[in-house]
């Protein structure tokens, strides 16, 4: 019979030292809110700035507008203008002239895009804005497009 030696295990692993830069640890978790402003600031180059545009309804509509736009891949209104002249739905689809319809400006709305003038200093209208003031330009539109 041979003697076993009972066996310690494993043995123990020291922890490696941990050197902690707290200035750096700050810097990246607990940013000033001014460094931040700075930093996005200067994130805006010349190129990466977007054209000014000239907003005269409000805002919201405005944008609700351009999705729209954008949504329906109307770039001008151009096929609009053949849909309703020429009673031609192939040109523009009918769920789209129907939408337009629910966007259609108000008598308060034309009034402010008929004051609109263009001017060399004036930047241009807002995407949603330009159309309806195109679509303005459409001759009885909405008895039309009815």
């Amino acid at each position: 019979h041979a003697k076993s030696t009972p066996s310690k295990g494993p043995r123990p692993v020291k922890p490696a030292k941990l050197t902690i830069n707290y200035s750096s640890f700050t810097e990246l978790f607990f940013s000033d809110k001014a460094e931040e402003e700075a930093k996005a600031k200067s994130a805006l180059t010349p190129g990466n700035k977007r054209k000014a545009v000239t907003n005269i309804l409000d805002t919201k509509r405005s944008s609700n507008l351009e999705i729209m736009l954008n949504g329906l891949g109307i770039k001008s209104v151009e096929p609009v203008r053949t849909c309703v002249m020429e009673l031609d739905l192939s040109s523009f689809p009918l769920d789209n002239l129907r939408a337009l319809m629910d966007v259609y400006p108000t008598d308060e709305e034309k009034k402010q895009l008929d004051a609109f003038l263009p001017g060399p200093d004036t930047p241009p209208l807002a995407k949603g804005e330009a159309f309806l003031k195109d679509l303005l330009t459409i001759d009885r539109f909405k008895q039309r497009a009815q």
